[in-house]
């Protein structure tokens, strides 16, 4: 396999060979660009990753999940520049089709941090499986994998929850609340519009960290303007509003069957509550097993069925978008649907 031999770090996009199928590095530039300081819990999670990195003389991986803006991109360009002022090379594995002449390529690579962005857009899952040796890196290559994704969903269950292949993961549901708070009292955001600005911040689902910065900096250039206003004039969407789960559709995980829902408890939750650990209770009719003839002769629906009461709280959370929520427990999966009143 040829690529071409590199005695500098720095950020490398993958080229291919014209009119062959051979490929090569080329650098695209030096560091990544970061803030001057890192807010919240971001600093001691790069602390903690770099550090175990190190120990294992780097051989390691890192899944970082979450919302777009929610901290994925601070954490990996941090992780990036620590790796490039140590001497390796960061090869970005986007924009280039696969084939299993790119993956041997990768297979080769020594010294670097193979940096998956958006790792589910860019390969499907069957293209994922045939990565699970080089993720595993079973030569012990100094090879660290970083790989980020909007949606787990996205990610094929062989690297999912299997820490010999990807040993760390971490999740972000929005911009984490310790961020805001920290970068709102260093700025000396004014008492009132901080109040307003953090309940507003609760109430919803997707928060980034780009709309942290313009909030502030437009909150010290018109210090009188009050936070309902000021917002309304951004280009920040859903800071307004309450927004409220509302179970739309609960299905068995393992057949796919619709399971009826008959009552929920409370009827209304808000997105704020449920942060704070508060949960609701579903009640549903779950069929009840027959014997594999009288399946056949049952409809699905006309089996006799048992009411059964599921609780829903955020440690239940699979998936989080701007309009919709999903929890899977005890085999079944319950999609909400999230409305602003």
């Amino acid at each position: 396999m040829y690529y071409k031999s590199l005695i500098y770090s720095g950020v490398f996009e993958i080229r291919k060979q014209p009119n062959a199928s051979e490929y090569y590095l080329e650098q695209k530039f030096y560091t990544y660009k970061t803030p001057p300081k890192l807010y919240g819990d971001m600093q001691k999670y790069v602390d903690f990753y770099w550090s175990s990195f190190v120990k294992t003389n780097f051989v390691g991986g890192l899944m970082l999940t979450g919302q777009k803006g929610s901290g994925k991109t601070l954490i990996s360009s941090a992780l990036c520049n620590l790796a490039i002022g140590r001497g390796m090379q960061v090869v970005e594995v986007t924009n280039v089709q696969f084939t299993p002449n790119l993956l041997r390529f990768l297979d080769d690579l020594d010294n670097v941090v193979l940096f998956f962005d958006e790792f589910g857009k860019n390969f499907n899952t069957n293209q994922q499986d045939k990565m699970l040796t080089l993720l595993s890196n079973l030569a012990g290559k100094e090879r660290i994998v970083l790989i980020t994704e909007n949606i787990p969903q996205r990610i094929s269950e062989f690297i999912r929850n299997r820490p010999g292949r990807v040993k760390y993961s971490l999740h972000f549901n929005k911009l984490p609340l310790k961020v805001v708070e920290e970068y709102c009292k260093e700025k000396m955001v004014e008492e009132r519009f901080y109040n307003d600005f953090i309940a507003a911040y609760k109430s919803i689902v997707t928060f980034q960290f780009d709309h942290l910065i313009a909030i502030v900096d437009e909150h010290l250039s018109h210090p009188d303007m009050e936070f309902n206003e000021l917002v309304s004039l951004l280009n920040v969407e859903g800071l307004t509003g309450v927004r409220t789960l509302i179970p739309a559709a609960a299905t068995d995980i393992e057949t796919g069957d619709v399971i009826k829902m008959t009552s929920i408890n409370p009827e209304t939750i808000t997105l704020n509550d449920f942060e704070r650990g508060a949960c609701f209770y579903i009640n549903v009719e779950i069929p009840i097993k027959e014997s594999s003839s009288d399946q056949q002769q049952t409809p699905f629906n006309n089996r006799p069925f048992d009411v059964k009461a599921i609780m829903i709280n955020s440690k239940t959370l699979t998936s989080l978008t701007e309009d919709m929520a999903i929890f899977e427990i005890k085999g079944l999966r319950i999609i909400c649907n999230i409305e602003r009143v």
